[in-house]
């Protein structure tokens, strides 16, 4: 009998043992030799697909160290490529650390502070969990390099429902999170006066009143007080970020705080405060419509420096500074004195380099299959796919836009599906009867 038991205890002394094998090769070995494998041909330049994070628990939080180090030399990798080319050819382009140089020299260790209604980085509550996301912002990815090099300070109304969880004491945190490099201040906003400033001022009345929209401009007395509270508000935040600091250098985005240069440069006079416009700026004649120019001229003018896109915007800044105002304006060098305070004003054009492309990530996904994931995503199907990609404003015009672009997704041939997606301001979704991220016709997803 004891011979049964001691074959007994053998058998399953060996089913143990080969089950911690299996295990150990299937949650231990199995996951490092794919890692291995992968930085293996990561590191002879051939392309490979990043390994899955499911790959188990207990390597996980290493796996996303492994895979952010790995993406970084990856960006090294091809910025060094393409500035080997570029020297051959007795070209130049722009890298981190060439920025990050130039930034400084220009700075001159003075303090950079960049001010705009929408943050790089909200934090948002999607199901259970809290995502944080980058929004789809020309401004972002205009701005975010500069912070990023020298350190600097962004603030902006924190929109996220999720922002007050991730904020100091001082309402602030550092970013980008997965490698900290710049401060975000956050700035709350209530709804009644984000409706006012926001929609209401900005929105319907100074965005169709610069573009010259078909479409009348909308002011009235409660959005004006609430753009001048926010104004404030902001105004507030900025000093605050100033405090301690010496020569700090303010820059302004957007027709959202066109009252802040003058605001900050009262109490912070050896602040160098500049300002961009993003959108275009009309005729003396069109901007007069506005009850409250001169209040906006009078903010602006407060700025060392004030920058549009064109030449032909900053000709029409100064006739309307020319027609509303007792100044000394320089057209030869594009400056006005008042108050014995000049401002300089200068076209500062910036868009998308369409001649260069970005290198290829190895192991990245194909068109094709970049869109099935899509597709996938949003739980559809579709043979075209149009995606809308300009700022949709709140504007009555809109709606007629809107309807026009579903007509054109609804002429598609027959047999064809079309998925349209747009963004939409949160009066215009209310309206509609159809959201337009929809599928026409014959799509199983409406």
């Amino acid at each position: 009998m004891w011979r049964d038991e001691a074959l007994r205890a053998a058998i399953e002394i060996a089913l143990m043992v080969g089950t911690t094998l299996l295990l150990v090769r299937w949650s231990v070995v199995r996951p490092l030799a794919r890692t291995a494998s992968w930085l293996q041909a990561v590191r002879l330049g051939k392309a490979a697909k990043e390994p899955s994070s499911s790959e188990g628990e207990l390597f996980r939080p290493l796996l996303r160290e492994v895979v952010q180090l790995v993406r970084s030399l990856e960006v090294a990798r091809a910025t060094a490529e393409e500035e080997a080319r570029l020297r051959d050819t007795a070209e130049s382009v722009w890298t981190a650390e060439r920025l990050r140089a130039r930034v400084r020299g220009r700075l001159q260790h003075s303090p950079l502070f960049v001010v705009s209604n929408r943050e790089p980085y909200s934090h948002v509550r999607r199901g259970g969990t809290v995502e944080t996301l980058v929004p789809a912002s020309g401004l972002v990815t205009a701005l975010e390099p500069i912070l990023r090099a020298c350190d600097g300070t962004w603030i902006a109304h924190g929109s996220g429902d999720a922002d007050r969880e991730y904020v100091d004491d001082r309402d602030r945190l550092r970013v980008p999170p997965e490698h900290p490099e710049y401060t975000l201040r956050r700035v709350w906003i209530g709804a009644d006066d984000e409706e006012g400033y926001y929609y209401g001022f900005s929105n319907e009345g100074l965005w169709p009143l610069c573009h010259i929209a078909h479409t009348r401009p909308l002011f009235r007395s409660s959005d004006w007080a609430a753009y001048e509270r926010v104004n404030e508000l902001f105004a507030e935040a900025v000093l605050d970020e100033l405090a301690g600091t010496e020569s700090p250098i303010v820059l302004v985005q957007d027709y959202h705080f066109a009252l802040l240069p003058r605001l900050v440069k009262q109490r912070r006079p050896d602040a160098r405060v500049g300002v961009f416009w993003h959108i275009p700026w009309p005729n003396a004649e069109a901007f007069g419509i506005c009850p409250w120019q001169h209040d906006l001229l009078d903010g602006l003018l407060g700025a060392d420096l004030i920058g549009f896109h064109t030449q032909a915007h900053c000709n029409n800044f100064l006739g309307t500074v020319d027609r509303a105002f007792e100044s000394q304006i320089e057209w030869e060098h594009f400056t006005v004195k008042r108050h014995d305070h000049v401002t300089a004003v200068r076209p500062f054009p910036i868009s998308v380099d369409v001649s260069s492309r970005p290198a290829e990530r190895p192991g990245r996904l194909d068109a094709g299959e970049r869109k099935a994931g899509l597709l996938r995503a949003l739980g559809t199907s579709a043979d075209l796919l149009g995606i809308g990609v300009e700022r949709v404003q709140p504007a009555p015009r809109d709606r007629l836009q809107i309807r026009a672009r579903r007509r054109r997704a609804v002429g598609v041939g027959h047999g064809h599906r079309a998925l349209m997606l747009e963004p939409l301001p949160r009066r215009l979704r209310d309206g509609l009867e159809q959201p337009v991220g929809y599928a026409a016709p014959g799509s199983p997803s409406q």
